[in-house]
């Protein structure tokens, strides 16, 4: 590329030349310009690159400066060439270079101190550091200082503090509202910064603009501002991304989500489905009848949307007849109705919505009430003697009037005008007359006699034509006057009351009414009570005119629970008439005792096998109150969660305690059961049973471990014992102690047991039962029986180290069956000898192997399989007859040659032959069997 050509501008004053670069920079230099690289020349390392000394010299001896530019951020990692000190300065190499403090001239730049060439070392950004600084120290010793100007390039992107930002806007907000938001920065100068902003997508409708100023600080700030009408039922969210863009070409940019969210406000009313409502409900609907729903809309949201319905009660429904739910708009019947009084019925309802400032709509609502027989006909009766009270003369003939009665019905005249009145009672004394069916006439049908009945009880009843027919009734009493020739009547001959027992003096009892047939004075009732000796009635006053009994002392339940008074009404006849009433008076009593039991606490003993449903105790509390205060229940106390109330329960009634489940001692020994006694006024008194469980032999012995198993020597003592038994028994006393004694496997005696510890011990000196003198090592002992095996070694004291190919585990499946070992060719088949451990133990095993698919006719291959050592499968071998396992036991026993002279060995062989014989019958199944001795 070739060198840019700038003009030169000189200076006569300063004897300076001036360059300038394409873009209005300035820089200074001594007598010639910067020289231009062509692209190519061998100063020009790097192509697309260009670079300016200016170069200050006071005078030819004074120190000199140079200034420069270097290459722009971003130029090639090394050996960009900035300038050549020499040929800039007049100056010859080579230098000495200083550089100024803090310049990272050294690790920046690369000088060739002896050619003067300045180069770059590293990628240089302006951003980070934009100068550097360094004097050269030619050898002419004249000091040039060098100042090289970094020049900046469009590398960095505007980018805004945050990716998104989130705003909101009320929907009435007014057009050219602004927001700030945040600017975004370039650290880039000059054209190369933030240029300019815009919205690139998100903003529907135009609703927002964009609107930037540039600060003294080079920073272009940003502001939203509202270019439109907002409306949140419309466009409820923006999201704008708002991007930012430099002065580069082409220009690098930046973006930013802004979210903005449009607040909604109360700009809606409630609207209505429709204007008016109609509905019908009968007149005899209950309270909370629904009578029809009304739906009003609000396009609001949150509260400015939700709708509340009323009643305007000033308009319409004064009375409260009907209600509507404030959220559903359920009208529904709140007070009875009338169609009598009023058929239809208006209402204004009003939806209101919960905004600050709420707005509401109106509708309006017709309910029809349809009428039912739901009014009975109403009897009014006035009687016609002279004080207007019910009564007549004994002297009134037939066909006087005695009551008026007129008759009507407020349901529909239409419908139900007619009425029917009937009269009965008065045993035919008095019979009904009527003209028009609406007014009817009492009068006497028969003579009266006030001697034989002085009074009449009778009833009207009027009944509609109704469907249902409704029906109404009233019924008097007529009394019958006549002279004092009868006594005063109590209106019964026995009373009953009842008082507190801490009622005080003058405490109202009961009012007793007498009456007497009689007129005037003879009618004049006075009262009293008769005293008597043992009745308690100097408890009680009665009130001599009206007949008001009242207490006179304290009274006790305790001394007299109902204590009989006597009442006597007197009239005002001469001679004076009289009658008397029994007043029974209950006393109640005041719940002022607990219960209290025969003794505080109980102790028993109850056996752990008693049944269940067996009681064991009768608890008895007594209560001094009387009535129902004196009558006790028995509970359980201790809350419920208590374990005793698992096995035991308390009948309420009688105290008996009983067991509902089993008891077992060796669980749980003894139970503390608190019972509770509660009167019927909810005193309550406590007492503790203690019940001790009483052990019973249910439990067996237990062995720990069930099997031992022992290794004797011949030189062990006879009184050391070989092993120790541990059984224990759950229960106690004597049904806990465990002796012990050997029940089988002890035919020759040789051991015992001590019955007490346990401990086993052998009774004589112990011989090797069988000793195999062969030159194959002899066979270890297995185990495979649930029972104790011994292993008898020989005369030696310690046994032999076995050699590691001695020492190997004998193989075999879970029912004792074993591999042949290495003896399996000197021995037939049928007789298999374990792996040895001690060539010293001189006890050896046979396995006669017989399987459960062994039949009495003929041979048959079973491929039955067991793990050897290696955990691989071999198939067995041909399975034995009982002839050729009787052939195994000749062979055995001509291979086994005993040492000893001893008679057990052979008495031992010939066992093991007579058992296996015995173990496989013909033609049955036989089990793999191991025998040792």
């Amino acid at each position: 590329m070739p060198s840019v050509e700038m003009p030169a501008i000189i200076e006569q004053r300063r004897r300076h030349v001036t360059f300038s670069e394409g873009r209005g920079r300035q820089a200074r230099s001594v007598v010639r310009p910067a020289p231009s690289f062509p692209s190519g020349g061998a100063d020009s390392e790097q192509s697309g690159t260009q670079s300016l000394f200016n170069l200050l010299s006071e005078s030819p001896c004074s120190a000199q400066a140079m200034a420069g530019r270097i290459p722009p951020r971003g130029a090639p990692l090394h050996h960009s060439l900035v300038g050549i000190i020499g040929r800039d300065t007049g100056t010859q190499p080579p230098y000495l270079i200083v550089p100024a403090p803090g310049s990272a001239v050294d690790s920046d730049l690369s000088i060739d101190q002896a050619s003067g060439q300045v180069r770059t070392s590293v990628v240089l950004d302006r951003e980070l550091r934009s100068e550097y600084s360094f004097v050269a120290i030619p050898s002419s010793g004249d000091n040039v200082r060098v100042n090289i100007h970094v020049l900046d390039v469009n590398d960095n992107a505007p980018e805004f503090p945050v990716d998104s930002m989130a705003l909101e806007f009320p929907e009435n907000t007014p057009r050219d509202v602004k927001r700030t938001l945040s600017p975004a920065r370039d650290r880039d100068l000059g054209e190369f910064s933030t240029q300019h902003y815009r919205i690139a997508s998100g903003n529907a409708d135009g609703a927002f603009r964009l609107a930037s100023h540039r600060e003294r600080d080079d920073v272009l700030y940003l502001d939203l501002q509202i270019s439109g009408a907002l409306d949140r039922e419309a466009t409820p969210f923006y999201s704008l991304q708002v991007e930012a863009f430099d002065g580069g070409r082409p220009p690098l940019r930046g973006m930013m989500t802004v979210n903005i969210t449009i607040l909604d406000v109360n700009d809606n009313p409630p609207a209505f489905n429709q204007s008016r409502y109609v509905g019908r409900v009968p007149e005899n609907a209950s309270m909370g009848t629904a009578v029809l729903r009304v739906l009003a809309t609000d396009a609001d949201a949150g509260d400015n949307g939700r709708v509340h319905y009323a009643i305007n009660r000033r308009q319409s429904d004064r009375d409260g007849l009907f209600a509507i739910d404030a959220e559903s708009g359920l009208v529904s019947v709140s007070k009875p109705l009338d169609f009598e009084a009023k058929d239809t019925h208006e209402l204004v309802v009003v939806a209101r919505d919960c905004g600050e400032q709420p707005l509401e709509a109106t509708a309006f609502v017709s309910v029809l009430l349809t009428d039912v027989n739901d009014n009975q006909p109403s009897i009014n009766l006035i009687f016609l003697s002279d004080d207007a009270s019910p009564k007549v003369s004994e002297d009134a003939r037939p066909g006087e009037l005695v009551a008026r009665v007129s008759v009507n019905d407020p349901d529909s005249k239409a419908e139900y005008a007619n009425v029917n009145v009937s009269l009965s009672g008065g045993d035919g004394h008095f019979g009904l007359a009527t003209q028009d069916n609406i007014i009817y006439l009492v009068m006497v049908a028969q003579p009266l006699d006030r001697e034989t009945r002085a009074r009449y009880g009778m009833l009207l009843t009027a009944t509609d034509q109704g469907s249902p027919p409704l029906n109404a009734s009233r019924s008097f009493e007529l009394a019958v006057t006549d002279t004092n020739d009868n006594a005063p009547e109590f209106d019964q001959d026995t009373y009953h009351a009842s008082v507190l027992e801490v009622a005080d003096p003058g405490t109202s009892v009961l009012q007793l009414t007498a009456s007497d047939r009689d007129e005037g004075r003879n009618s004049l009732l006075r009262y009293s009570i008769l005293h008597t000796p043992d009745t308690y009635s100097q408890w009680f006053h009665v009130d001599p005119r009206t007949g008001l009994v009242t207490t006179r002392t304290p009274i006790d339940c305790e001394t007299s629970p109902v204590p009989r008074v006597t009442v006597l009404a007197t009239d005002g006849g001469e001679p004076p008439l009289s009658a008397s009433a029994t007043l029974l008076v209950t006393i109640s009593d005041v719940n002022d005792n607990e219960p209290i039991f025969d003794q505080s606490f109980y102790n028993i003993t109850v056996a752990e096998d008693e049944p269940v449903g067996k009681c064991v105790l009768r608890v008895s509390a007594s209560d001094p109150d009387c009535g129902v205060n004196a009558m006790v229940n028995f509970t359980l106390g201790g809350g419920a969660s208590s374990d005793f109330r698992q096995h035991f329960a308390v009948h309420p009634s009688t105290g008996e305690l009983c067991l509902i489940a089993s008891l077992d001692r060796e669980l749980r020994s003894s139970y503390e059961i608190p019972i509770a006694a509660t009167d019927r006024g909810g005193l309550s008194t406590m007492a503790m049973v203690k019940v001790y469980v009483r052990d019973v032999n249910d439990n067996r012995p237990i062995f720990y471990p069930r099997e031992y198993n022992v290794s004797l020597r011949e030189q062990d003592a006879l009184a050391t014992p070989i092993a120790v038994v541990v059984a224990s028994d759950a229960d106690s006393g004597a049904f806990g102690s465990v002796s012990y004694h050997i029940v089988s496997g002890n035919d020759m005696g040789i051991f015992r047991v001590d019955p007490t510890s346990g401990k086993f011990f052998y009774r004589m000196a112990w011989k090797t039962a069988l000793e195999m003198q062969c030159e194959t090592p002899p066979a270890v002992i297995e185990n495979s029986f649930q029972h104790s095996g011994f292993v008898c070694p020989d005369d030696s004291d310690i046994p032999p180290e076995a050699t590691p190919e001695d020492t190997r585990e004998p193989t075999g499946n879970m029912d004792g069956e074993v591999n042949d070992t290495h003896f399996d060719s000197l021995l037939p088949s049928g007789v298999q000898i374990l792996d040895y451990v001690s060539i010293d133990y001189h006890v050896a095993i046979a396995d006669l192997l017989t399987d459960d698919n062994i039949l009495s006719e003929g041979l048959e291959e079973d491929q039955n399989h067991f793990s050897d050592d290696d955990g691989q499968d071999e198939p067995m071998r041909r399975q034995r007859t009982v002839q050729e396992a009787a052939e195994a036991l000749a062979v055995l026993e001509e291979f086994c040659v005993c040492s000893c002279d001893s008679e057990r060995a052979h008495h031992h062989l010939m066992a093991l032959k007579k058992i296996v014989l015995s173990e496989i019958p013909t033609g049955k199944q036989a089990r793999t069997a191991h025998f040792f001795f």
